[in-house]
């Protein structure tokens, strides 16, 4: 998943790249996305980056077209078509890795139950600055909660928890 986010990161410095620097992030894209590919298949690479893709030809779970389209933003001289390109592989392996995920649930619930300790603090912060009636602590300490139940959310497969939607200054105790 750190791959990925490089990745998805690296696509925002892609839609403002010009000149060669559009190969650059495109090619480091490619990159880590077929990073985070061979690391769902619990592998990494033997050679370097530049036999990743007869690797991962090899590996048993690949997103289906992810070698073709992979090759197509090396091959295309258009650099507007491999900006999309690389938006399309970001989209098809974030889906895998999706999919990837919920093949597998074992999910290690002294994490939930260590994070759930650890921000019972920021629980706390909050009940303290709502009954301060300080409505700009109260808010940065919801944007800090709120951040950690999206994490947790995703990590456990929990429905979506909207802390941050119930904020109104004018009503902390609601809060």
């Amino acid at each position: 998943l750190a791959s990925y986010a490089t990745a998805k990161g690296l696509c925002t410095e892609l839609l403002f790249a010009h000149g060669s620097k559009i190969r650059l992030c495109a090619g480091y894209i490619l990159d880590y996305l077929a990073r985070a590919i061979a690391f769902a298949n619990r592998q990494y690479f033997r050679g370097s980056q530049t036999y990743q893709l007869e690797e991962l030809n090899l590996m048993e779970q690949v997103p289906q077209e992810f070698s073709e389209m992979y090759l197509e933003v090396i091959q295309t001289s258009d650099d507007n078509k491999r900006k999309a390109l690389c938006h399309q592989l970001i989209s098809l392996v974030g889906s895998f890795l999706t999919e990837e995920d919920s093949d597998h649930p074992e999910r290690n619930f002294q994490d939930l139950a260590d994070w759930y300790a650890e921000l019972s603090y920021t629980w706390l912060r909050i009940r303290h600055y709502v009954n301060r009636c300080d409505p700009v602590r109260t808010h940065m300490w919801g944007i800090v909660l709120q951040n950690e139940l999206n994490a947790v959310c995703e990590d456990f497969g929990l429905d979506k928890m909207e802390l941050m939607s119930e904020f109104d200054c004018t009503d902390l105790p609601r809060f």
